[in-house]
């Protein structure tokens, strides 16, 4: 059980690398999401409606911190 938790340690440490590398080649070459609507978590079943209709245009979000 021991080497499975090693390998999977070692996976995750490997898939933060390779997201920090992603992040900075968007930054390099100035790639900018488009965010087409956020929605609150309480209106997940709206944002569900939203992708299921088609028609995408930018990034739907879901934002899961309350900021007061």
């Amino acid at each position: 059980m021991q080497q499975g938790r090693k390998e999977r340690r070692e996976t995750e440490r490997r898939m933060g690398k390779e997201e920090k590398q992603k992040a900075e080649i968007a930054v390099f070459l100035k790639i900018h999401p488009v965010v087409e609507q956020v929605f609150s978590f309480s209106e997940v079943p709206k944002a569900f409606l939203r992708l299921e209709g088609g028609h995408a245009r930018g990034k739907t979000v879901i934002n899961v911190i309350n900021k007061k």
